[in-house]
């Protein structure tokens, strides 16, 4: 996400992802966090991860109620995190990155974890569902 509230170009996202992929062994573990969050990001991931040597294995999204969103990423003091920018990022989650989960959803990867709990607990949930995809 950049500062004026738009996603940063997807060639850029898929640039970064790749070159820090590149670096990490094959035989660990790579967690991806907030991507793919578009359709070019999907097409670039299903192109590479061959080449990467690694295979997608889950997708987890946390699924909070925008107003615990708006409380948690107050709480960061960042100026992205104003109510507005807030809202305009709830939306373009609407818009570009849902089409994303429900891709994921159909191909069976796709946990949602419950993030209006404490952030303790989440991060729990998170845990058991990596543990879950990395013991399958």
């Amino acid at each position: 996400m950049m500062v004026d509230d738009s996603l940063m170009p997807a060639v850029e996202v898929e640039r970064v992802v790749g070159e820090a992929m590149e670096k990490v062994p094959e035989d660990t573990l790579v967690i991806l966090d907030g991507t793919p969050r578009t359709q070019s990001n999907i097409r670039w991931l299903d192109a590479n991860l061959p080449r990467l040597h690694r295979e997608l294995v889950k997708v987890i999204v946390i699924d909070l109620d925008l107003e615990t969103s708006m409380k948690r990423l107050g709480l960061r003091g960042r100026a992205d995190d104003a109510p507005a920018a807030v809202r305009a990022k709830w939306e373009l989650f609407e818009n570009t990155t849902k089409p994303v989960v429900e891709h994921y959803r159909k191909l069976g990867l796709l946990s949602v974890v419950d993030g209006n709990g404490s952030i303790e607990a989440v991060q729990e949930l998170i845990r058991e569902e990596l543990a879950g995809a990395v013991a399958a």
